[in-house]
């Protein structure tokens, strides 16, 4: 497991670290808030560790900045603060489970492979569907309309003839696609859109599901 942990205290930090690298993960550790978003939301992580006394930031706000930008990450609270009241925001929040501080190791790694089982797939395979979906935004209204055609099925031809353009411009779209894209291949472009189309899925499956949902993502 790839784990951020956010932690200004750099004892607990090191603690914690050496735990989570001794159960095999490796760890990326960061000591505010601002730099804890943009490692959450620009880099892939299994699972953040996040505490709630960060020096330029409350932990509520980094947990609400990250849902906020849809991540799906799951989030464990790190806290010296044990009531009820604080524990029951973070869940409703968007944190998936909450451990107070002073911790015993075998809970902390515990509860990280129990959060792993329960939401740990779904939860890259999200992140993974919002990087498509923002990598296709990069696309033209008419270069999503030949991409799309394609995905189906249809020829440079068919394409042109439904667009109604010459195949020569269906042609010269394509590698603006694959330019934009950084695709190696069309195939890679056609499997980056199906990525992407996990994230409907996804939240038709919350919907349906919405008594058990796989992930809290939407900030109070």
């Amino acid at each position: 497991m790839h784990i951020l942990v956010i932690e200004d205290d750099f004892i607990t930090a090191q603690n914690v670290g050496s735990i989570l690298a001794s159960d095999g993960a490796t760890i990326d550790t960061v000591a505010l808030g601002e730099d804890g978003i943009r490692r959450g939301t620009q880099h892939f992580h299994d699972l953040i560790v996040l505490d709630l006394a960060l020096p330029d930031m409350h932990g509520l706000s980094v947990l609400k900045a990250l849902r906020t930008a849809n991540s799906y990450t799951p989030i464990l609270i790190l806290s010296g603060d044990a009531s009820g009241d604080m524990r029951a925001t973070c869940l409703e929040r968007g944190a998936d489970d909450y451990l107070t501080k002073p911790f015993h190791r075998r809970e902390l790694v515990a509860r990280i492979h129990a959060i792993s089982r329960r939401v740990g797939g779904h939860a890259r395979l999200m992140n993974e569907a919002n990087e498509a979906t923002s990598k296709l935004n990069l696309l033209t209204a008419r270069e999503r309309d030949v991409l799309n055609r394609i995905a189906v099925g249809h020829s440079n031809k068919a394409t042109a003839l439904i667009l109604g353009l010459s195949p020569r411009t269906v042609e010269v779209h394509r590698a603006k696609i694959m330019k934009k894209l950084h695709a190696s291949s069309f195939a890679d472009v056609i499997r980056l859109e199906s990525i992407a189309a996990r994230r409907t899925e996804g939240f038709a499956s919350a919907s349906a599901n919405e008594n058990e949902p796989l992930v809290r993502h939407t900030p109070a």
